[in-house]
């Protein structure tokens, strides 16, 4: 069970595509730009071009900074680079093929890889493909399950001429970020040989709901999410997330009695990138837990260091309740 469920992305069905009766056999997660400005609705643009063209022209998701759109189911065949449209999922991201890496990296494309590494985590989970990327030759051998850009595709199969999403594409940053959401959501968080090393925090079933207070330090802007899991580690549920960047704390409250949350996960990943342009910057997490305003036994958890490049925090505790 994955943090985001691929079909509750809003569904705006494309004209052109091939239905394929499930499951279909998919090896590849390939990766578009939209050659289309970096903007908030760039997605749903995108999306309504797919559904209206005479262009034989698709894709299954479109994604930009605050959306995610799907456009073709997952089992049916996108029309999105010919080679691999048939054993591919196909990615669009807001965004051009020209843009350099710090251009890619800036804040919009932070928070928009973040929304496509956790679908190309859902993928890589579904269809069993590892969060790597493929080489040329291991594209050419479709013994090969990976990740791959659409100028890869073009250059094996010589089907097209596109080039996106160009060179200047983040691959280290985003196949990071692929893999860390593929080993949280794969995280069995059971009782095992280790679990005296998971950080536990110590609830009173008498002081009512908790309630979960982040704060992202100064000069740095970052976008965060909370997951409540099970007591076996899965059926991640969203309880937070949002955008900060004004050093204040966001807050929130976890409902439900007390006594339910015993023996639960709380997680919560944070992407952070400097606001700022000071010198040799500094990165900082603290995550607060309170029942009636006090701070409970455990709380609070933090991180700290060195900022040199777009960051990822993740982290978990489990609930304990008496």
């Amino acid at each position: 069970m994955s943090t985001f469920d691929l079909d509750a992305f809003p569904f705006v069905k494309a004209r052109h595509f091939r239905a394929s009766a499930p499951p279909r056999a998919v090896r590849l997660i390939v990766i578009h730009s939209m050659e289309a400005p970096e903007k908030g609705e760039t997605a749903e643009n995108v999306a309504h071009f797919f559904a209206t063209t005479d262009r034989e022209a698709s894709a299954h998701l479109c994604v930009d900074s605050d959306s995610t759109v799907r456009c073709v189911a997952d089992d049916d065949v996108a029309f999105a680079a010919p080679g691999a449209n048939a054993d591919g999922v196909h990615l669009e991201l807001a965004g051009f093929a020209r843009q350099t890496e710090p251009e890619w990296l800036d804040a919009f494309g932070v928070l928009m890889l973040e929304r496509a590494a956790v679908a190309a985590a859902d993928y890589c989970i579904k269809y069993r493909i590892p969060a790597r990327r493929l080489s040329n030759a291991e594209l050419a051998d479709k013994a090969n399950r990976g990740i791959v850009s659409h100028a890869q595709v073009s250059q094996v199969f010589k089907k097209s001429d596109h080039t996106d999403p160009g060179e200047g594409f983040p691959w280290a940053f985003f196949l990071d970020r692929v893999s860390r959401h593929v080993q949280a959501q794969q995280t069995t968080l059971s009782r095992s040989s280790t679990m005296a090393t998971i950080k536990s925090v110590k609830l009173k079933a008498a002081d009512g709901p908790p309630s979960v207070e982040i704060e992202i330090g100064h000069a740095q802007f970052g976008k965060y999410e909370f997951s409540l899991f099970d007591t076996d580690g899965r059926n991640p549920v969203v309880v937070g997330s949002g955008l900060t960047h004004d050093a204040l704390p966001d807050n929130f409250q976890v409902d439900g009695n007390p006594a339910t949350l015993n023996g639960r996960f709380l997680s919560w990943s944070a992407n952070i990138i400097a606001a700022g342009n000071e010198p040799n910057p500094q990165f900082s997490v603290a995550v607060h837990v309170r029942q009636r305003g006090a701070e409970v036994t455990g709380s609070p958890i933090t991180k700290q260091g060195p900022l040199t490049g777009p960051r990822a925090e993740f982290d978990f505790v489990k609930l304990e309740v008496s």
